[in-house]
């Protein structure tokens, strides 16, 4: 084979490979649109052209998807920190009810009778002197304002 010949053939190779790539559009005799690769042998057909090229190189892709990956890494964590500090809330109010519930059973069982005998932390039970009495009765009323809101 001489070398013109295999310039040829290379040539029309490359341009059968051109044709190929190319994609067509028509209307078949049943009124049902046709996408092919080839043209059809009526010849009318429209040429659909390739889409352009990407507006940005891969780096810059891969950058704005970093981006993108690192605003969702962020969104996560915020949301992981609200669901966290809400607990914590939750938690919080949970004490406050119990404290404020404590706080109100104290002050009716001070206000309920003044000779009333009071346990002690050891066990011992003793009546409280009324000074006493008085004094716990305003640390209960305190309790109330700070806890029963």
């Amino acid at each position: 084979m001489s070398a013109h010949t295999l310039v040829t053939l290379l040539i029309l190779a490359g341009l059968a490979t051109g044709s190929q790539a190319a994609m067509y559009k028509w209307v078949d005799g049943n009124g049902l649109t046709v996408y092919s690769q080839t043209p059809p042998a009526s010849g009318q057909s429209t040429l659909i052209k390739p889409p352009p090229p990407p507006a940005e190189t891969p780096e810059e892709a891969q950058k704005r998807l970093n981006q993108q990956i690192q605003k969702l890494d962020d969104a996560a964590e915020d949301r992981e920190l609200a669901s966290q500090k809400k607990g914590e809330e939750e938690n919080q109010a949970d004490v406050f009810r119990t404290n404020c519930a404590n706080a109100e059973s104290n002050l009716l069982n001070l206000e309920g009778t003044p000779r009333k005998l009071m346990r002690k932390p050891d066990g011992e039970y003793v009546r409280l002197a009324e000074e006493e009495r008085q004094k716990m009765i305003q640390e209960a009323r305190d309790q109330i304002k700070q806890f029963c809101k």
